[in-house]
């Protein structure tokens, strides 16, 4: 059993200038932070596996195609099936 902080793995990310940092990898699954400025475009390619991000901060939207699903409460999390072609728009609040 393991136990992260959030504040600390961000600030392990921001120490090593990583958008992103993974901290735990096992077989079924993989954990780990992605930084996204505001306004910023999620630059990733859909993964081979379903995906949960976790939003601390500002406000979140989730695009697929036409449709776009608005996130208002922070923190909140977000799922995105496996291959699935949405992108991520964070806004600052």
């Amino acid at each position: 059993m393991q136990a992260f902080e959030v504040n600390d793995l961000i600030h392990q990310a921001s120490e090593q200038n990583k958008r992103s940092l993974e901290f735990l990898r096992v077989p079924p699954m993989s954990l780990g932070i992605y930084r996204l400025a505001a306004g910023e475009p999620d630059p990733l390619s859909p993964h081979k596996q379903d995906e949960v991000y976790y939003v601390l901060s500002g406000k979140a939207k989730l695009q697929e195609e036409s449709r776009l699903q608005p996130v208002q409460t922070v923190p909140s999390y977000l799922w995105r099936p496996a291959r699935c072609t949405s992108s991520l728009i964070l806004k600052q609040i």
